[in-house]
């Protein structure tokens, strides 16, 4: 985007009211300076300097559609995003994603007959559009679409983006009924402590030695489906977050960790009920060459697990993590969240 671009004036509008589908064509930002607004009913050209939050997405090959997020772009000020709901017709579209929005879409994920949902660029409202033809060497892209979209509702935790991970966890606590499957959900919620050691393997790039470890943890549940954990070392320094989920489809678990770095981890846990453990391995992601390996196993009352690890770079034994997890106390009274149990 460039600066000359950050304003907007009403170019076309697409009269219509309610949820009823229309239709409009997008082209290169580049070329007509137009984008979309389902706010504003349809196309927007840039013009004034009054309007900077009023567009939700636009068109800009050979780069893809984009939405209009200041993560995105320095010249961009709203907090929008879009996630590809597939090939659903808008019409049987009641529930959209409360999670799991992008950034962008490259023009390999501009896919015809695909309904996508779009976060507008207030953060709080989403509209849908679907592709109806797009022809990447005319940069052209025809859609129909409906605003608003439908009630937004939490979605499964494996493809959460680092910003849905702090929105889950500034929720309020909301407890989640107890399954022998889901048996992260077991563990009560309060203020809990992990005491253990780290022993580091020697390898050409490393020393051995071995590593005690304290951290303190809060674990509580949110929107009735995640469960939060939140690390602190011992001199209180936030060291990541972790969201927990259960899928019944699947029968698996998924976690998914930022680290006080930004630095994001996928793991899928398989489940044994009968003896309490959740055994993790890592979701392999482009450019990491570690794989860690956990196993969990909780205490029948929810009030304490054993974990043991092992942590492998490019094949070779890097770490082995053996510690005990062990709750303390409820929430500190200054943080304590509604319906603490």
């Amino acid at each position: 985007m460039k600066k000359s671009l950050a304003c907007l004036l009403l170019l076309s509008l697409i009269v219509g009211c309610g949820e009823s589908e229309h239709t409009a064509m997008l082209t290169d930002v580049e070329e007509d300076y137009c984008v979309f607004s389902f706010q504003s009913g349809g196309l927007l050209k840039f013009s004034g300097e009054d309007q900077e939050q009023k567009f939700d997405f636009f068109l800009e090959m050979p780069h893809g559609l984009a939405a209009n997020n200041s993560q995105l772009d320095d010249d961009l000020t709203g907090r929008g995003g879009v996630v590809d709901l597939g090939m659903k017709a808008m019409r049987d579209i009641t529930e959209v994603p409360l999670y799991g929005y992008q950034f962008a879409l490259t023009p390999e994920e501009i896919r015809p007959g695909h309904t996508y949902c779009v976060r507008t660029a207030s953060g709080e409202q989403y509209g849908l559009f679907q592709v109806i033809e797009f022809d990447s060497e005319a940069a052209t892209l025809k859609i129909t679409w409906r605003y608003p979209a439908g009630e937004p509702v939490v979605n499964a935790s494996s493809k959460l983006t680092e910003q849905d991970v702090a929105a889950i966890a500034a929720q309020p606590h909301e407890p989640i009924p107890v399954t022998p499957q889901f048996i992260t959900a077991a563990l009560k919620p309060g203020t809990w402590e992990r005491i253990g050691k780290l022993e580091v393997q020697k390898t050409p790039d490393q020393d051995a030695r071995t590593i005690e470890l304290t951290l303190s943890k809060q674990i509580k549940h949110a929107h009735g489906k995640y469960v939060v954990i939140e690390t602190t070392d011992e001199d209180g320094v936030m060291k990541g977050t972790e969201i927990h989920r259960y899928d019944p489809l699947a029968n698996k678990m998924y976690l998914i960790s930022v680290n006080a770095s930004g630095l994001m981890a996928r793991f899928v846990g398989t489940v044994d009920p009968n003896t309490r453990t959740v055994h993790w391995k890592t979701i392999p992601a482009e450019n990491e060459p570690r794989n860690i390996q956990l196993t969990l196993t909780y205490d029948r009352d929810g009030l304490g697990a054993q974990v043991s690890g092992k942590s492998y770079k490019d094949g070779a034994l890097g770490a082995i993590l053996t510690s005990r997890l062990t709750r303390i106390g409820d929430f500190p009274a200054a943080d304590r969240p509604p319906n603490n149990r």
